[in-house]
C-alpha cells in the first residue's frame, strides 16, 4: 500500500468515526478538482486554497452541510467522503484532505469532465443521502479531452434530472475550456465564474450555494447576543471634581450557567499634546447563572470593574468639556463578548444589555439599548472561529449593518411645543465603526467618512452633509460643519426628516487612510425648555439596513507556562494538557 493510500485510509477512518456522532445534514456539496497535466503547480495550489477558503468562509459550520471532494484527470476518484462541516472537521478532516491533493496519484494525465460529474453525482446520491439540496462545484481548466461532448452532455442531463446543480469555476482555462465549463453550469442551472486568485472563489461559490451560503442575520438592538456594544458612555465632572453626569451600564446573562465576559473600554476622543486619546482598557467579568448586573462608569461599582477615569486619570480626569465651561468629560464606547476560561470568544447568545445616561446637573436622563450580534456556526459554549478574531461575516457572528437610518426632528424646530411651553429640539448623534483593533500591536483606529443622504417630509432629498469618523464621533446635529448642514430647520425646510448614513472611503474628505466601514451608534434627542434653561433627554436606537462585514481583533490572554493548548477535539471543544 502506498503512502498516499495509507493517508486516505486514515482520513476515511476519521470521517467514519466522526459521522457516527454527527447530526444528519440536510444539504451536500461535492468539490471536483482538476489534477490533469494542463493544470500548473500554481493553478493547483489556487484550486486547493480557493476551496479551503470557501469551506472556511462560506459554508456554515453547524453540521447542516456535508461536503465531499472528488479529484479527476484521466478518470475521477473520491478523495473525501461526505463530511459534516464543523469547526473541528474543517481543521482535522477537510483541510488535510485538500492539502493532500497536490501529491495525489491521479496528478497529470488528461481531463475527464464526464467521469468527474459522474463520480460527484454518485457520491451525492450514495447511501445515507437524504438531503434536500445537492451541489457540485467543478473546478478546472475545462475542455474534456478524454471522452466526448456527448458524454459530458449526458452527465449534465443526469445531474439535472437528479436535481443536482453544477457550478463551474475556471482556473487557467483556454477560451474553449471556459466555454465548456460555462455550458455545463448553465445547463444544470448553476453559476459560472473565473478565478485568478483564491479570494475570487468566495463570490462564485456564494452565488452557487444560495441559501447555504447566505449570511444569516444582522446585529441589532432588539435581541440577545454573544457580542454587545455600548455605543455612548460619558462621564462629566464639574470644576471641583464632582460627578455631574454618569452612565450606568446594565448586562444580563439569560442562561442557567455562568459565563465570563471580556470588556474593552474605548476612549473615543483623539489624543492631544496633553490628553490621552483613542486608548483602551480591558476587564473580564463573570456572570453567574441568570445574573442581572450593572455598574456606574464613574466608579465601576457595584460590579467592580475599572472606573471610566482609568482611561484618562489626570488629575483632573478627562479633558475640558466644550459644552460646559469649567467642566471635564471622558467619553467613548464599551465592547463586551462572551469568552471561555482561556479567553477565547465563544457562542453564548444569552447576553443582553442597555445603558442609561444620567445628568445630575440637569435632572435629566436617557436610556438606550445596546447593539448585539449573535454567534453562529458552533454549538452553545464552544469557540467561535480563530481566537482573538471576531469576524462579523454572517458565519462566525452576525454581520454589521451596511447603513444606518436616523429619524430626526430638525435642529431649531419648535414642533414639539405645547401646553403653553416652547420646546426646542436638537439631537446628539454618536457614530463609530464596528471594526476595531484592540491588540497591543494595533493598526490604529478605523477611519471612514459618514455620508448622510437626507430627506425632508416632502420627500426632497439632500446630500453633501458628511463628517469623518475616526474611532468614535459624537456631535449635535446643529453643530455639523458641513456646508450646507441639512439637519438645520432652515435648510431642511420641514420639521421632520430622515437620514441614511453610510461609512465610505473618501480620500478627498478624510484622507488616503479612509476605508469603507460599517457604522453603528446611538442618538439622544435633547429637548430645551424655558429657552434652554431646562433640558430633557430621550435615547433612541438607530436602525440598521443591509449587511456589511466587520472584524474585531484582540490579544487572547496566554495561560501559565505549564499549560498549552492542544488541537481541537472533534466536537469543537479545546483540550488543554499539562506539560510536566
Amino acid at each position: 500500500m502506498t503512502v498516499f493510500q495509507w493517508r486516505v485510509v486514515g482520513l476515511v477512518g476519521l470521517v467514519l468515526g466522526y459521522l457516527s456522532s454527527a447530526a444528519a445534514a440536510s444539504r451536500e456539496v461535492v468539490f471536483a478538482l482538476d489534477l490533469s497535466g494542463s493544470i500548473s503547480e500554481s493553478e493547483m495550489q489556487l484550486e486547493i486554497n480557493g476551496i479551503k477558503n470557501t469551506v472556511s468562509e462560506i459554508i456554515p459550520r453547524d453540521g447542516s452541510v456535508r461536503v465531499g471532494v472528488v479529484v479527476y484527470s484521466d478518470r475521477a476518484r473520491v478523495l473525501l467522503p461526505l463530511t459534516p462541516v464543523t469547526t473541528s472537521s474543517i481543521a482535522t478532516i477537510i483541510h488535510p484532505a485538500l492539502d493532500s491533493v497536490a501529491t495525489h496519484e491521479y496528478r497529470w494525465g488528461a481531463t475527464n469532465l464526464a467521469d468527474a460529474l459522474f463520480k460527484s453525482r454518485t457520491l451525492l446520491g450514495g447511501p445515507g443521502s437524504v438531503t434536500t439540496a445537492d451541489y457540485i462545484i467543478l473546478v478546472g481548466d475545462g475542455e474534456d479531452n478524454r471522452t466526448s461532448p456527448e458524454a459530458v452532455f449526458n452527465e449534465c442531463e443526469a445531474s439535472l434530472n437528479a436535481g443536482v446543480r453544477v457550478c463551474a469555476i475556471a482556473v487557467g482555462a483556454t477560451p474553449a475550456g471556459a466555454e465548456q465549463l460555462r455550458m455545463i453550469a448553465e445547463h444544470t442551472g448553476g453559476e459560472y465564474g473565473e478565478a485568478a486568485e483564491f479570494s475570487q472563489f468566495d463570490p462564485i461559490c456564494a452565488d452557487c450555494l444560495g441559501i447555504i451560503a447566505t449570511p444569516r442575520g444582522r446585529m441589532d438592538t432588539s435581541r440577545k447576543g454573544s457580542l454587545l456594544v455600548y455605543s455612548n458612555v460619558e462621564v462629566r465632572w464639574d470644576a471641583g471634581g464632582n460627578v455631574i453626569q454618569d452612565t450606568f451600564l446594565e448586562m444580563s446573562n439569560d442562561y442557567p450557567d455562568s459565563v465570563a465576559v471580556q470588556l474593552y473600554f474605548v476612549n473615543g476622543d483623539l489624543p492631544s499634546a496633553i490628553e490621552p486619546g483613542w486608548n483602551i482598557l480591558d476587564n473580564v467579568i463573570h456572570l453567574t447563572q441568570d445574573e442581572s448586573t450593572y455598574w456606574s462608569a464613574a466608579t465601576g461599582l457595584p460590579k467592580g470593574v475599572s472606573p471610566w477615569s482609568a482611561l484618562d486619570p489626570g488629575p483632573p480626569p478627562g479633558r475640558p468639556d466644550a459644552d460646559v465651561p469649567g467642566a471635564r468629560v471622558l467619553r467613548g464606547a464599551v465592547y463586551a463578548w462572551a469568552v471561555d476560561r482561556f479567553n477565547g470568544q465563544i457562542r453564548w447568545n444569552h447576553l443582553s444589555g442597555k445603558a442609561m445616561i444620567v445628568n445630575y446637573a440637569d435632572a435629566s436622563a436617557a436610556e438606550y439599548p445596546v447593539w448585539a450580534a449573535q454567534a453562529m456556526g458552533v454549538e452553545h459554549g464552544l469557540r467561535v472561529g480563530q481566537g482573538g478574531v471576531l469576524r462579523l461575516n454572517g458565519l462566525d457572528y452576525e454581520q454589521a449593518p451596511d447603513q444606518l437610518i436616523l429619524d430626526f426632528v430638525a435642529s431649531g424646530s419648535m414642533a414639539l411645543s405645547g401646553g403653553g411651553a416652547l420646546v426646542g429640539v436638537d439631537t446628539d448623534l454618536t457614530l463609530h465603526p464596528v471594526s476595531v483593533d484592540f491588540r497591543q500591536e494595533t493598526t490604529g483606529p478605523v477611519l471612514t467618512k459618514a455620508r448622510f443622504d437626507i430627506w425632508n417630509e416632502n420627500e426632497v432629498r439632500f446630500s453633501n452633509t458628511e463628517v469623518c469618523v475616526s474611532c468614535w464621533h459624537q456631535q449635535l446635529l446643529s453643530a455639523y460643519a458641513s456646508i450646507p448642514n441639512h439637519f438645520l430647520l432652515g435648510n431642511l425646510q420641514t420639521n421632520k426628516g430622515k437620514a441614511r448614513i453610510d461609512g465610505i472611503a473618501s480620500i478627498a474628505v478624510c484622507g488616503p487612510q479612509s476605508v469603507n466601514a460599517a457604522l453603528i451608534g446611538v442618538s439622544v434627542r435633547e429637548l430645551g425648555f424655558e429657552g434652554g434653561q431646562r433640558r430633557g433627554l430621550t435615547g433612541g436606537a438607530l436602525v440598521g439596513a443591509g449587511d456589511e462585514a466587520a472584524q474585531i481583533l484582540y490579544d487572547v490572554l496566554t495561560g501559565p507556562s505549564e499549560v498549552r493548548e492542544r488541537a481541537s477535539t472533534l466536537d469543537g471543544e479545546s483540550i488543554f494538557e499539562s506539560i510536566r
